[in-house]
């Protein structure tokens, strides 16, 4: 392992440093070893692998009553396990305060590998981290925690006040990924955090891992992901880290998703319904959709 890994890359003011972001980006993009290894040897932590490909996570609870859940991803989509031409090892590029690739065939994986930076850097604020495997093709580790380890899972819905996924694109800017949240959530994250809400679509861990917890997917600072046009923001990976460690100092209240959302998913994975029902569903609402079905039912 590097030893730029065993510095402490922060100082107390918590200013980051450029030599933590490029150790990250400069990791093998087809695996995940190296990051797996590094988090695996921090202090409590728990490192569980299944019997198939990326079934693996390391989760390290936190010590502060009102904990968070911080977490990452430690895939990129040139992993070679999804099938990709083994990547030569090359460091990317950086000029104005951005990195880039210059490569024709490959981006420099900012997609996650910022956020893992970032999950490192706060790894000593008290609050849970977990590092999953597999996000980019199915969040493989996510499910795989919540299928075998039930009893972990429960605990990281009961025990944290909410779960902050860093590996959304953009910067000032979150995602929701189709969480059950809360408005009361979202508007916690909005005053506290002072950024605003993305409009990109997509999907993260946050789909899989908030079962009774609402959750975020913050922005890092990257553009253009999966593509070798990637390119990432140092300066707004920066502005998070600032107000995370901030948001992170102080005491915040539990926000559990709304029962009338978890009831829907709940129904959703009972009855396999035709697309009709799941149209009118998502146009107009689960009263109105529960009162025609029932009427149909009556007939």
């Amino acid at each position: 392992m590097s030893n730029e890994f065993n510095m402490t890359l922060f100082n107390d003011g918590g200013n980051p440093y450029r030599d933590l972001l490029e150790a990250f980006l400069k990791l093998p993009l087809g695996g995940t070893d190296e990051v797996f290894a590094l988090f695996a040897s921090l202090p409590g932590a728990i490192m569980k692998e299944g019997k198939g490909p990326m079934q693996r996570f390391v989760y390290i609870p936190g010590t502060r009553k009102d904990r968070v859940l911080l977490t990452a991803h430690a895939d990129t989509v040139w992993d070679e396990r999804y099938g990709v031409a083994p990547i030569e090892p090359e460091d990317p590029k950086f000029m104005a305060g951005i990195y880039y690739s210059s490569s024709t065939q490959h981006g420099i994986a900012a997609d996650d590998r910022v956020g893992c930076a970032l999950l490192w850097g706060l790894r000593n604020c008290g609050h849970s981290i977990l590092l999953t495997d597999g996000e980019e093709n199915g969040k493989i580790g996510a499910r795989y925690l919540r299928k075998h380890h039930k009893r972990l899972y429960r605990e990281i819905n009961r025990t944290h006040r909410m779960i902050l996924t860093l590996d959304a694109p953009g910067h000032n800017c979150y995602l929701l990924n189709q969480v059950d949240y809360t408005d009361e959530f979202r508007e916690y994250i909005e005053e506290n955090l002072k950024i605003v809400q993305g409009t990109m679509s997509g999907g993260s861990d946050l789909e899989i891992l908030c079962g009774k917890l609402c959750g975020a997917n913050l922005g890092v600072g990257y553009v253009n992901p999966h593509r070798n046009t990637e390119m990432f923001f140092v300066g707004g990976w920066n502005e998070l880290y600032r107000k995370l460690y901030d948001f992170l100092q102080n005491e915040h209240p539990r926000f559990p998703t709304s029962k009338k959302a978890r009831f829907k998913r709940k129904l959703a994975r009972l009855l396999p319904l035709p697309a009709r029902v799941w149209r009118k569903l998502k146009r107009d609402g689960f009263k109105a959709t529960a009162a025609a079905v029932w009427r149909r039912i009556k007939r």
